[in-house]
């Protein structure tokens, strides 16, 4: 309940700066079902050629749980903000709660592991975004984000010479962002000519 209340703060807060006359766009990421991650983003546009997008993740598979939120500043090349190519600066952070089961004879513990893991991430993103007369928005980004991750143990003790070595996508380091959005969008243009 927790995490479903930030999200929707998160959102509340992206759409506040939002002009009437202004473009925007609420997109779902299509490609994060698949790892059981609802991400929803809120996008406007800043300027004719510039828009800014804040996003919340939560996170449900079953050993990892959590929330997160991120944001890029988009500029695009096509001289309209929020319609075709664009590349950007983006920022992310992410909490997750990890349940780790293991072998107990690999790693000589009787439980289960239990460990929280934040990480910071900046890096770039590119991609092609296109808004349909109806309002239909689809959106194909790809990049990358350099992370920082801070892991604690909520039961080091018991099995102190442990290190968690994280999955793809959240290893600390360079790691790929990839995504395939949908939603809705305006399609009026502040100050277009």
């Amino acid at each position: 309940m927790k995490n479903l209340i930030k999200l929707v703060l998160t959102l509340a807060i992206a759409f506040s700066a939002i002009q009437v006359k202004a473009q925007y766009a609420i997109k779902v990421n299509s490609l994060s079902i698949f790892i059981a991650t609802l991400n929803v983003k809120g996008e406007f546009q800043t300027s004719p050629t510039q828009s800014l997008q804040f996003g919340s993740e939560l996170y449900g598979l079953r050993r990892y749980k959590g929330y997160g939120i991120n944001s890029e500043y988009r500029f695009y090349f096509d001289g309209k903000a929020l319609s075709g190519f664009y590349a950007g600066p983006s920022a992310r952070f992410q909490s997750l709660k990890i349940l780790k089961k293991e072998n107990p004879a690999a790693i000589g513990i009787n439980d289960d592991l239990k460990l929280n893991l934040t990480r910071f991430g900046a890096g770039g993103i590119m991609g092609y975004q296109k808004i349909f007369k109806k309002g239909f928005a689809i959106d194909f980004y790809f990049g990358c984000n350099y992370s920082f991750n801070a892991i604690t143990y909520t039961d080091k003790n018991n099995y102190p010479d442990y290190v968690y070595k994280p999955i793809l996508f959240l290893r600390e380091g360079i790691s790929p962002r990839i995504g395939l959005t949908i939603g809705f969008g305006s399609t009026k243009n502040k100050g277009a000519q």
